[in-house]
């Protein structure tokens, strides 16, 4: 199972959101997800879209993303 999914389904009973840790419900939200939503990075081009290692912790994401945005304003 992806860590994706996994973060997913935790936030979901932690947050009480029973519906939402069902897989099926989030591998729907995922497919439309990349059929509706994901284009729109194609419109920020290469030169502003990061990628980001969610595997990490949530400080780590965080670290990542406030090193990227150092270097943008550098």
């Amino acid at each position: 199972m992806s860590k994706m999914v996994e973060r997913l389904q935790r936030r979901a009973l932690r947050e009480n959101r029973l519906d939402d840790a069902n897989i099926e419900v989030i591998q729907r939200r995922l497919q439309t997800y990349e059929k509706e939503t994901r284009s729109v990075l194609e419109c920020y081009g290469p030169g502003l879209v990061r990628q980001i290692d969610s595997t990490l912790t949530p400080l780590g994401v965080l670290r990542q993303i406030l090193d990227i945005v150092a270097k943008l304003e550098g």
